[in-house]
């Protein structure tokens, strides 16, 4: 059982590492941890999406000058 976690992280996969504490810890407790992940993930993709944007609209309206 200790090699599983140990392999758990150097795997560094934040859904197994998830799933460990969920049977360790509270329902709650990982039900709130999930959320927010998952809103962590949309904030995340959400910048980088809208740093693109950014980065696009520069070039276009380099291209117009």
């Amino acid at each position: 059982n200790l090699d599983k976690i140990q392999f758990i992280v150097n795997s560094r996969d934040p859904m197994l590492i998830f799933m460990i504490y969920s049977k360790k810890y509270d329902p709650i407790f990982v039900f709130f941890f999930q959320i927010l992940s998952c809103l962590f993930l949309l904030f995340i993709s959400q910048e980088h999406l809208y740093q693109k944007l950014q980065a696009e609209s520069i070039q276009a309206f380099k291209c117009f000058t």
